[in-house]
């Protein structure tokens, strides 16, 4: 695809401090430029549990309405209403979310990523996640 200029500046910054040689921002990056192909395993076992699957649908459906220019405050604001809407404490599906995000343990904050992806892909990623780990009951 066809990244600004901007927005390769907003994930270099947001990587700048998990990586040591510039060959590394593709690898340590990936999701920022592609859907997760693969999900971390371990992280999906421990995480990708009831009710995780209806949190991240919803929270999907809730991010696509986000304006473009909604911060990563934003985003998170948004992700702890849902969660406290429906009796679920935000900590316990942030796990969720970050797998869902990314396919992996580590990274920026996972509000950070959401927000430089923008609420169309962002919305979009939430629910490929969805079709590639299925839902939990």
């Amino acid at each position: 695809g066809a990244w600004t200029d901007a927005y390769l500046e907003r994930v270099v910054g947001l990587l700048l401090d998990r990586v040591h040689f510039t060959t590394e921002l593709l690898p340590q990056g990936r999701y920022f430029f592609e859907h997760p192909t693969a999900y971390d395993d371990a992280m999906k076992a421990k995480q990708w549990k009831a009710p995780a699957s209806d949190i991240i649908a919803a929270y999907a459906d809730t991010v696509a309405a986000l304006s473009p220019s909604a911060a990563a405050a934003d985003y998170e604001a948004a992700f702890k209403a849902l969660a406290e809407a429906r009796s679920v404490k935000p900590g316990s599906v942030m796990g969720a979310l970050r797998l869902a995000t990314t396919g992996v343990p580590q990274g920026p904050a996972v509000f950070d990523i959401l927000a430089a992806l923008g609420p169309e892909v962002s919305a979009q990623r939430l629910r490929h996640s969805l079709s590639a780990l299925g839902t939990v009951s």
